[in-house]
């Protein structure tokens, strides 16, 4: 039995130590735009995400995105009422604004905005220019 504690205590000092670690600060300078959207119909998500894919590899002022479903963690602050989540970053103010005209996005946008209930857009960070 005090085998099992010495082991119990040595993982809780491995444990303590590796949790109480500061987490890098991984950010970088950009701007990040975040967009939330309600599907009308919630199957189309999965279509919506690859049309994304197709199109956002086009945009090369685009310097990274990433997209998917809402996760349900449980959390009653956490909102709820979107289908599909989009992060997009850009170094500057004008890689945005050049993929905000790029003819791919706004194809995209034309093809999916009468499929959306709703939408909600962020634009945060702290971009080159």
């Amino acid at each position: 039995m005090r085998a099992a504690s010495i082991i119990a205590h040595a993982m809780l000092a491995v444990l303590t130590v590796a949790c109480a670690a500061p987490c890098p600060d991984t950010r970088r300078a950009g701007l990040q735009h975040v967009v939330l959207v309600e599907l009308k119909d919630p199957a189309e998500a999965a279509e919506m995400m690859l049309d994304m894919a197709q199109a956002f590899a086009a945009i090369p002022e685009l310097r990274g995105w990433d997209a998917g479903p809402h996760v349900d963690t449980g959390r009653p602050a956490v909102q709820r009422w979107y289908t599909v989540g989009i992060v997009t970053d850009f170094a500057s103010v004008a890689d945005y604004r050049a993929y905000l005209v790029h003819p791919r996005h706004v194809a995209l946008v034309e093809k999916w905005k009468s499929r959306w209930k709703r939408s909600e857009m962020f634009d945060f960070g702290e971009p080159a220019e």
